[in-house]
């Protein structure tokens, strides 16, 4: 009762996150060209994973919530003690 949801949201956080990542960096190589060495700037990835980990927290911060109580709730009611 606790992993499915739990597996649930990290398979969608992961989603999130890397859709976001990917989206990023790709709007950001629309607006700067590649270095010397042909490759993309530090500042550019850290960007990214900047904004693509902010737009995953706000986006699964409630599936997380709901995930944990979920298994709170679980626990409570193997121990007998129901609904808290």
């Amino acid at each position: 009762r606790g992993l499915t949801p739990s597996l649930v949201t990290l398979s969608v956080s992961n989603f999130i996150f890397f859709f976001a990542y990917q989206a990023t960096r790709t709007a950001l190589a629309k607006r700067r060209p590649r270095n010397a060495s042909g490759a993309r700037e530090t500042l550019d990835n850290l960007s990214a994973s900047t904004v693509a980990g902010v737009l995953n927290v706000l986006a699964t911060n409630p599936l997380w919530l709901a995930s944990i109580r979920m298994r709170r709730n679980a626990n409570a009611t193997k121990r007998g003690e129901g609904e808290t």
